[in-house]
């Protein structure tokens, strides 16, 4: 299941459409929420213009400002109910879809918190978030659920972020699925993982304009769902750890291609974020489709660019033997990674690459000794 949450910059039918959908088209989402719909008008240009008829969706509810709303693939879920969470700025949405495969239910929060900086915004945030985490925290210890959105955190301290993950005696808490804390605004550190802003020039829909340096759009989890996460998969797409305060398609973007990065310029502000979980049904392993080895698949690894150590991740439909070798960039052969024997399932292997020199690498995955995937590594030190 790959979602996906993308802050559209107030949509009601733009020309900005070829942009969203060039965007969109590379995303390949499952379930895509997105903040800042303004109208019906807007939804149904989204569903035709951008998303080209390939998502199903629902009315839209009109809320006091702008408002959330989600489209989703209805080869793999089936949409259950909505709803919303009255808060003193804007509505919070309740997304809640059946994934097919396995028939569990997963609810989808989707929020746009108190915009800026400032003990008085922190406080308006603080008191959105209260509001989610109250309604959060009368769910049953077994509800799949995740919060998603543009939250307009600066750092990891904030009161919001905080209410929204602590642990009490309730059963609400939110899980970041990267364990990233820290002072996240205008922060080098935090680079490849900033959202806001994909801009640096005024451009006429009235965006942002400082260029990434925040990582204001989440995507939270539920203890339930921590075992699906699949590691490595959250990204900010199209951000390549290497426009720190500068114009996403500033130079070259090694994440995407030059189309691709001028439209995440012109569609929105924000970048999406994506997140990736695994479900596996109890007859899976009696399926003879999943023991069809051409259905593995390797996940970009994480964090990337890295300083030394970073996780290769893939997923195996059964068990088998995997090796890994690493390749420098004129294809020359380094070193072997691993070889072994494998699980079905998700894996993760770490590795580290302290004692090569920066530059780009790449590893070749070879799995039950006929079929491959390589993957590009980045490595700054």
């Amino acid at each position: 299941m790959r979602v996906v949450s993308y802050n559209i910059l107030n949509y009601d039918g733009t020309d900005r459409s070829r942009h969203l959908r060039l965007v969109t088209s590379q995303l390949n989402a499952d379930v895509l929420v997105v903040q800042e719909m303004i109208s019906q008008s807007g939804v149904d240009s989204f569903k035709i213009s951008v998303l080209e008829n390939k998502y199903e969706t629902i009315p839209f509810i009109n809320g006091t400002d702008t408002d959330n709303h989600v489209f989703y693939n209805n080869n793999k879920f089936s949409f259950i109910g909505d709803g919303y969470i009255s808060t003193s700025l804007r509505n919070v949405a309740i997304y809640i879809l059946r994934l097919k495969s396995t028939n569990e239910l997963i609810y989808f929060f989707s929020a746009h918190l108190k915009a800026s900086s400032g003990e008085d915004n922190e406080a308006r945030r603080l008191e959105e978030a209260t509001s989610i985490r109250n309604y959060l925290n009368q769910l049953q210890s077994t509800t799949n659920y995740m919060l998603l959105g543009d939250l307009n955190l600066y750092y990891s301290g904030e009161p919001a972020y905080q209410k929204l993950i602590e642990e009490d005696e309730y059963n609400g808490r939110l899980y970041d699925p990267i364990d990233t804390p820290g002072s996240w605004h205008n922060n080098f550190s935090y680079t490849n993982i900033h959202t806001q802003s994909t801009r640096t020039q005024e451009l006429p829909d009235g965006g942002s304009t400082g260029g990434l340096d925040d990582r204001f759009d989440f995507i939270l989890i539920s203890e339930t769902l921590l075992d699906n996460f699949f590691s490595g998969s959250y990204t900010a797409f199209g951000n390549d750890g290497n426009h720190f305060n500068v114009s996403i398609n500033n130079g070259v973007n090694s994440s995407v291609s030059n189309d691709v990065a001028d439209a995440l310029f012109y569609a929105s502000d924000h970048l999406p974020v994506i997140c990736e979980f695994i479900f596996e049904t109890a007859t899976s392993l009696d399926t003879p489709e999943i023991h069809n080895p051409k259905i593995f698949k390797l996940y970009p690894n994480f964090p990337n660019p890295f300083n030394g150590q970073t996780t290769l991740n893939f997923y195996l439909p059964q068990k088998g033997m995997v090796k890994i070798k690493l390749f420098n960039a004129a294809g020359s052969f380094i070193k072997t990674l691993s070889d072994a024997d494998m699980p079905a399932g998700k894996n993760t292997i770490a590795i580290n690459l302290n004692n090569l020199a920066s530059g780009i690498y790449y590893y070749n995955l070879e799995y039950l000794n006929r079929l491959s995937a390589t993957g590009k590594l980045l490595l700054l030190k």
